[in-house]
């Protein structure tokens, strides 16, 4: 053996890329998930790249998918999220309707339209998705084994043979 090696890698950053270069807005992640009976949907914005002390105004709107405006949504066309000097996060609330009907889950997106401003772009991604799942069949079922339970529990007879045997 010669000695130890000793490796040392050094990275500059590149001023082109999304993380470190130009400042730019997206969502943070692709899609999300939203219980029907929750009310809202929260979605996730950040802004990546280098900081500027200036605020930043991106506009965003809703659009169906499979989910429909106003039955299972709130729709937004024009809105409007401002970021504040150092500010590098923030999110946007959309409410959800619960229409109490056992229905397959449904999806909508958020798409960031424009910025209005020169300093900072919009990111990769530009559009999220949300999946309204339905949760109307859990509380059905629920109900359902209440009545059940009800119905077996008046048809026990105490004394006549065990309660093991009934239960079948």
């Amino acid at each position: 053996m010669l000695g130890t090696c000793d490796v040392a890698r050094v990275r500059y950053p590149d001023d082109t890329s999304s993380l470190m270069g130009e400042p730019a807005i997206e969502f943070v992640k692709a899609n999300y998930v939203a219980k029907e009976n929750c009310g809202w949907a929260r979605v996730f914005v950040t802004r990546r790249g280098k900081k500027h002390r200036g605020d930043h105004v991106v506009h965003y709107e809703t659009s169906d998918i499979t989910a429909q405006a106003n039955h299972d949504y709130v729709p937004v066309k024009d809105g409007r999220l401002v970021f504040l000097g150092q500010e590098y996060e923030k999110y946007i609330d959309i409410e959800i309707i619960d229409d109490k009907h056992d229905e397959k889950d449904e999806t909508f997106g958020v798409e960031l339209t424009s910025v209005v401003d020169d300093e900072v772009t919009l990111g990769g991604k530009r559009r999220t998705i949300i999946t309204i799942v339905s949760d109307d069949n859990a509380l059905m079922n629920v109900v359902n084994v209440h009545k059940l339970m009800g119905h077996y529990m008046q048809k026990l007879s105490p004394y006549r043979t065990s309660w093991m045997d009934q239960r079948v």
